[in-house]
């Protein structure tokens, strides 16, 4: 009974480490490519503000 429980124990530390330090920067590089480009808000309300002027 205790073997199953480490066995567990240590498969779920395992996995939340993997997960955590390489499919989360992974998946959210994935996510920063699909999304606007950097700066793009600022320059959208700049040309927003310019035209209300």
């Amino acid at each position: 009974m205790r073997i199953a429980v480490g066995w567990v124990i240590v498969g779920g530390l395992g996995f939340a480490t993997v997960f955590t330090l390489f499919l989360t920067p992974i998946f959210y590089r994935w996510i920063a490519v699909l999304g606007a480009a950097p700066g793009g808000a600022a320059q959208r309300l700049k040309a927003e503000v310019e035209g209300a002027v």
